[in-house]
């Protein structure tokens, strides 16, 4: 256990000199966790189609 922990380690600090990313970073992407957090999902939006039934809507209402 003591071989693999040096093993990351040696891992993370050649990452962190080449890549110029931090300790944290590099080790969230080793364990495929994500780099950011947020507290909702974001879903895709399509503008044309929202713009496009406004107009709609306003045209109706002339």
């Amino acid at each position: 256990q003591e071989k693999v922990r040096r093993l990351v380690t040696q891992m993370v600090n050649l990452l962190s000199v080449r890549m110029e990313l931090g300790a944290p970073m590099i080790c969230m992407y080793l364990l495929d966790q994500p780099d950011h957090y947020t507290s909702h999902k974001f879903v895709p939006f399509h503008w044309k189609s929202y713009v496009t039934e406004a107009q709609n809507a306003w045209e109706n209402d002339q």
